[in-house]
C-alpha cells in the first residue's frame, strides 16, 4: 500500500533508458509473470525496444548470430552476447545460385510470378539450417538466440526481405530500401527466440551494399587519415577510397570471370580446380584443390597463369596470346609446345590429363580478364582523381572477400588488379570483412551511429555516368607497358 506504482512503471525505472519502446503483447502478460515469479523477471532490450520479458534470472544466457549473405556463400557464426566470444560457425552455398550465378540473373528470375517468394524462402530456409547447425554444435536452445546481424549486397538483402529488386538492374539502379533497420525475426520466418530481432546494415547504392559498409566498419577505413583503398572483387567489384574522413565508393562491373564463369575451363574454387600456377626451372607447375586430377581453373589460378605468361612474354602487353612459332625464340620448345591453334582460337594448355580432358587458357579468357581488371582499375583511378590525390599517396590497399584473400599479390599487380605504382608492402589481405563487420554490429552498441555516419559521408560515384570512364577503361584494359 505504500508503493502503488504500476507494474510497468516499476520495471521501467530500472532500465537504462526509461523511455523504452514496449510491445503491447508483452505488457499484457507482465502482471501475471511478475507475481508468479515473486517479482523476479528479466527484461531483454535492443536499441531502445523491449523485445522480451522472461521469468526469473536469465541474465547469464544470451546469444546472437552474425550472418553474411553472399551471392555464392552464406556464413553464420554464433556468439555469446555477454563476452563477445565466437562459439562456432557454419557455412553453405547460397541455394539461390540454382536460379543464377549473379545478382542480375536472380533479379530477372524474381520478376516472374511467385519467384520472388521462392528466392526469399530459399535463403530463409538456408539461414534456419545454418542456425540449426550452430546451436547443435554449441548445445544451446534456439530460444537463447535473441539477435541476428545480417549483411549482404543490396540485391541479396532485398531478396531475403522479399523486396522487389527489379529497379536495381536498370538505370538509375535504385533499390527499395537502403536504410539499416531491424525486424522481428518471426516476421521473416527466421527461427530464433520468438521475440528475437534481425538487424540489417545500411546500403550506399544499388551496387554498393551493406557488405562493403561492413567492410569499412571492419577495417576501420573511416578513421584513416592517410589514403587507403578497400576492394572486394566479385561479379561487381565494390571499391572504397578513404582519407581524412572523406569516403568515396564505386562499383565496377567486373563480370563473373574471377568466379570461373565465361572462362573456357573456368570453375569455382572447389575440388578439382587449379588455384595456383607458377614457373620453376622453365616449367609450369600448378596446384589443384583436393589433390585430384585437374578439372578446371578458378579465379586465383586464372590470375596466376596470365601473370606468369605475361612475365615470360607468351602474352604480350596488348593481351594477345602468341602463336607457337612466335613463342619458340622467346621461351624455347618446351613451353611453346603448350600453345595450340584450334577452331575456337588460340589456347595455352596448362595440363592434359587425357585425349578428352585438358585445362587450358584461351585468347577469349584473356580478353575476359582484361575487361574485368580494366573496369576495376578504371574505378580506382577515377576515385583517386575525384579525391584529388595521386595513386602513390595510397598507404594501404586492402584486399577483401574470399577471392581477394587467396590472390597472389605480385601476380595480381602484374595482371593489373593492383595499380602498378602501389608498393606491394602496402597491400594487405583483409579477410572476410563483410562477416567481420556483421560481427562488430552484433556485439557493439555504437555501430548503428558509426555506420549511419559512414553511409552519410560516402560519396558514391556512378561510373557509367562518368564522361571519362570509357577512356580510363580502355587504357586500363592493357597490360604493363601498353597500359595507358
Amino acid at each position: 500500500m505504500t508503493d502503488q506504482r504500476a507494474d510497468w512503471d516499476r520495471v521501467a525505472e530500472l532500465l537504462p533508458d526509461p523511455q523504452q519502446e514496449l510491445d503491447l503483447t508483452l505488457l499484457r502478460k507482465l502482471p501475471e509473470l511478475m507475481r508468479e515469479n515473486d517479482f523476479e523477471i528479466t527484461v531483454v532490450t535492443y536499441r531502445g525496444k523491449v523485445i522480451s520479458v522472461e521469468a526469473g534470472d536469465t541474465t547469464t544466457v544470451g546469444y546472437g548470430c552474425a550472418i553474411d549473405i553472399g551471392t555464392t556463400t552464406v556464413i553464420c557464426s554464433l556468439h555469446d552476447l555477454f563476452d563477445g566470444q565466437e562459439i562456432t560457425a557454419a557455412s553453405a552455398f547460397n541455394p539461390q545460385r540454382t536460379y543464377g550465378a549473379d545478382v542480375i540473373s536472380r533479379i530477372d528470375f524474381s520478376l516472374t510470378g511467385g519467384n520472388l517468394e521462392k528466392l526469399q524462402n530459399l535463403i530463409i530456409d538456408q539461414v534456419n539450417t545454418l542456425i540449426d547447425e550452430v546451436i547443435s554444435k554449441a548445445g544451446i536452445n534456439r530460444a537463447d538466440i535473441y539477435l541476428l546481424s545480417v549483411v549482404g549486397n543490396t540485391t541479396m538483402q532485398h531478396l531475403l526481405l522479399g523486396l522487389p529488386a527489379k529497379y536495381i538492374a536498370a538505370p538509375p539502379f535504385v533499390g527499395t530500401l537502403y536504410t539499416g533497420l531491424s525486424f522481428d525475426s518471426t516476421d521473416l520466418g527466421i527461427k530464433i527466440n520468438d521475440r528475437g530481432q534481425t538487424v540489417f546494415l545500411p546500403h550506399v547504392a544499388g551496387y554498393v551494399g551493406a557488405d562493403i559498409v561492413a567492410g569499412v566498419l571492419a577495417t576501420g577505413a573511416y578513421k584513416y587519415d592517410a589514403p587507403c583503398v578497400l576492394i572486394d572483387v566479385g561479379t561487381n567489384a565494390e571499391i572504397v577510397l578513404a582519407a581524412q574522413g572523406s569516403l568515396y565508393a564505386c562499383s565496377a562491373a567486373a563480370g563473373p570471370a574471377f568466379e570461373g564463369a565465361n572462362i573456357c575451363c573456368g570453375m569455382r574454387a572447389e575440388t578439382g580446380a587449379i588455384d595456383r600456377v607458377w614457373l620453376e626451372d622453365g616449367k609450369l607447375h600448378y596446384h589443384v584443390i583436393g589433390q585430384v586430377p585437374a578439372l578446371g581453373l578458378c579465379g586465383s589460378g586464372l590470375v596466376d597463369v596470365i601473370a606468369e605468361l605475361l612475365s615470360i612474354g607468351i602474352i604480350d602487353c596488348s593481351g594477345r596470346l602468341l602463336t607457337r612459332k612466335e613463342a619458340i625464340p622467346i621461351v624455347g620448345d618446351t613451353l611453346a609446345e603448350s600453345l595450340r591453334e584450334n577452331d575456337d582460337g588460340d589456347e595455352f594448355v596448362i595440363v592434359e590429363n587425357s585425349e578428352f580432358q585438358k585445362v587450358s587458357l584461351t585468347q577469349r579468357d584473356i580478353r575476359q580478364v582484361q575487361l574485368a581488371k580494366g573496369a576495376i582499375l578504371a574505378g580506382i583511378r577515377i576515385m583517386i582523381k575525384e579525391m584529388g590525390i595521386k595513386m602513390e599517396d595510397v598507404e594501404l590497399f586492402n584486399l577483401a572477400g574470399s577471392f581477394g584473400n587467396v590472390l597472389n599479390k605480385k601476380n595480381a599487380q602484374v595482371v593489373g588488379l593492383i595499380p602498378a605504382t602501389i608498393s606491394l608492402s602496402k597491400v594487405e589481405y583483409a579477410g572476410n570483412t563483410a562477416h567481420v563487420g556483421a560481427q562488430i554490429n552484433l556485439l557493439r552498441a555504437d555501430t548503428e551511429e558509426i555506420v549511419n555516419s559512414v553511409v552519410k559521408n560516402i560519396k558514391y560515384i556512378e561510373l557509367s555516368d562518368r564522361s571519362d570512364f570509357t577512356e580510363e577503361f580502355t587504357n586500363a584494359m592493357f597490360f604493363g607497358e601498353c597500359e595507358g
